[in-house]
């Protein structure tokens, strides 16, 4: 029997609506459900599943979690450790779209790709940017520009509405700022060529945002769930604006396009408003934080192209540059209150040897703080970056946020919460920091010790691993 034979006598999995079952019945029934739902998706993955057996669950599956995603970015977040079955339902509904990705690229509709964008992409950006990339290049070069064009629609429908809130404006920057983290190219070039992408994204942040902060006072001890929105509103739509500019520039086909846009944001800024990241203009906020100017003049050096000197000198005269400034993000962490966030996994019995390690209350309280202003990321993760020597010391917290939203983490701490490292990215040792004080710290008691087989050459052809047989 072919597995498509076996596969096609196999029930179809029904639609599954998680929030929606999660209210109806006890947590036991509904974790009871989930633990068939594995166990059917596992058996049907065995068998290359058609697309008539999987959709119907995909598509109320993601849009359900997606909404529920949604929702809760405009919530003060809470840790809700996720039980193995739900963990494990993510994991294979994952490989159910990677399967129709490489054997029925054209069942995957806009609506399924965009959801498991929102749903995938703040945790596992390397697993989605491969997903994405594979499911580009198996479909018709109009997919992607749908694509684009409606995350672009989206944006034009905000500044053409006049009953806008915050918590509509808040989504759509977050649907936004993960499509455009994943860093695909082919949907970067979408956003950017002929389409008022940029220019709707600057609208929004110097004039949709700035009367949807209402009363809300942004010194306020805990920051108030519209305050908070607001901030993190910002913070997307700056690091969009980041990507899609840096973009724009790299590309040498792009670059007089480029050169006109940032023209017209500069044409039309107010030079009376001193107040950083509430009220300035997004062109303004982002040469404080970028220093866009510097970037323009290594454009001139290769380019040397007069407008680019004259824009050098209208932006740098915009804001003052300062690399150490967190932007929005100062705000959020000046203002933070510590929150009753339960860091899962720092506490509670382990099997194995030995005893646990003690619980550094400096790290879960940074993490807790952490969590409360970014809530998708992993606390085990965190706790990783944490014991890394580039976030130790004062300041850590700022430098690890910082990191995280623009992308800078290092790279031997990049893990996937799905399927661990990328096959793409191995996991590389922590590197030297050069002075040799760690090196000299480390192996203090040990560097003279030597056995019989020292000097013996290694033969890893003759190495086994695993029982022998």
């Amino acid at each position: 029997m072919t597995s498509s034979t076996a596969s096609s006598k196999l029930a179809p999995l029904p639609p599954f609506r998680p929030s929606l079952v999660k209210q109806k019945l006890p947590f036991e029934q509904f974790d009871s459900i989930q633990r068939l739902l594995c166990a059917q998706i596992q058996l049907l993955l065995q068998n290359s599943p058609s697309p008539s057996t999987v959709l119907a669950f995909l598509q109320a599956y993601l849009s359900d979690v997606a909404q529920d995603s949604l929702k809760s970015l405009s919530t003060i977040p809470v840790v809700d450790p996720a039980s193995p079955n739900t963990t494990l339902l993510r994991q294979q509904v994952l490989a159910l779209l990677g399967h129709l990705a490489e054997n029925y690229p054209k069942s995957i509709t806009q609506a399924i790709l965009i959801d498991t964008i929102i749903v995938y992409g703040p945790k596992n950006a390397t697993l989605v940017k491969r997903f994405l990339s594979d499911l580009l290049g198996r479909r018709e070069p109009q997919f992607k520009t749908a694509i684009a064009t409606s995350l672009s629609r989206m944006l034009s429908e905000l500044n053409g509405s006049t009953r806008n809130t915050i918590e509509g404006v808040r989504r759509v920057a977050h649907i936004l700022a993960t499509m455009v983290r994943t860093e695909v190219l082919a949907i970067l070039d979408e956003l950017i060529d002929g389409k008022p992408t940029i220019t709707d994204m600057t609208t929004i942040y110097d004039h949709t945002l700035p009367p949807l902060l209402l009363n809300a006072e942004l010194d306020d001890v805990p920051l108030s769930s519209g305050a908070r929105s607001w901030l993190q509103t910002k913070v997307d739509l700056l690091d969009s604006f980041h990507t899609l500019v840096d973009h724009l520039l790299a590309s040498e086909r792009h670059l007089e396009s480029g050169i006109t846009l940032l023209f017209d944001l500069t044409s039309s800024v107010d030079g009376t408003e001193n107040s950083p990241f509430i009220h300035s203009p997004l062109i303004a906020d982002y040469q404080h934080q970028f220093d866009l100017a510097q970037r323009l003049k290594s454009l001139n050096a290769t380019h040397d192209d007069p407008r680019l000197e004259v824009l050098i000198v209208i932006i740098a005269n915009l804001a003052p540059a300062d690399p150490n400034e967190l932007g929005p993000l100062s705000l959020l962490l000046g203002t933070q209150e510590i929150s009753n966030i339960a860091s899962y996994g720092a506490t509670g019995s382990r099997k194995g040897k030995g005893r646990a390690a003690p619980v550094d209350e400096g790290v879960e309280e940074t993490i807790t703080q952490i969590l409360s202003i970014l809530p998708d990321q992993d606390p085990d993760f965190l706790r990783k970056c944490l014991a890394h020597s580039t976030y130790t010391g004062s300041g850590r917290m700022e430098k690890l946020m910082a990191a995280l939203l623009e992308g800078n983490v290092p790279a031997e701490l990049v893990m996937d919460e799905v399927g661990g490292s990328s096959a793409n990215e191995p996991l590389l040792l922590p590197l030297s920091t050069g002075d040799g004080k760690e090196k000299e710290k480390e192996y203090k008691y040990t560097k003279g010790r030597q056995n019989i087989f020292d000097d013996q050459p290694f033969d890893v052809s003759a190495l086994r691993v695993g029982k022998k047989r």
